[in-house]
């Protein structure tokens, strides 16, 4: 008895595709890198490098308008009441809460995540600073992390 649990839909007409297959078979990261051909090592490196980075990390998605409303207005509900606690204005409780809104975003969307090969830049500067070194205009635009069982 086989079912599907979860499926996705990548397509490249100018770019590459790189794919991580976890140890024990049962995790898959496909990243879409536009403007690659994967011809040189580095982008090859890279589009690895970054379907292990999201095999690792699970981000909620590519950039912040990609997480759903729900866990957006979940985390905003708490980073209120945190702010709340702290007895400042209501004014400041605002920014407090604001911030860590934004926080949360730079650690679960993937473009903001700090890379976890270097984390002094985050992984759009780190394909950004390789298609530099390629001579090349090198952006990450899609992804797709499938696990059995999900």
């Amino acid at each position: 008895n086989m079912q599907i649990g979860q499926h996705a839909r990548l397509s490249v007409e100018n770019g590459y595709f790189g794919s991580y297959l976890h140890s024990d078979g049962k995790l898959g990261v496909v990243v879409k890198i536009e403007g690659s051909d994967g011809g040189s090592d580095a982008e090859k490196t890279l589009a690895k490098d970054i379907a292990m980075h999201v095999a690792a990390t699970n981000p909620l998605g590519l950039v912040k308008e990609d997480v759903p409303a729900d866990v957006i207005a979940k985390e905003k509900e708490i980073a209120l009441e945190q702010a709340k606690q702290s007895g400042k204005p209501e004014n400041i409780q605002e920014k407090i809460a604001e911030g860590k809104v934004n926080a949360f975003f730079k650690e679960h969307t993937l473009l903001a995540q700090p890379f976890v090969k270097d984390s002094a830049v985050n992984v759009e500067q780190h394909v950004a600073n390789v298609g530099k070194e390629a001579g090349k205009t090198l952006k990450l635009t899609q992804y797709a992390r499938i696990k059995v069982g999900e």
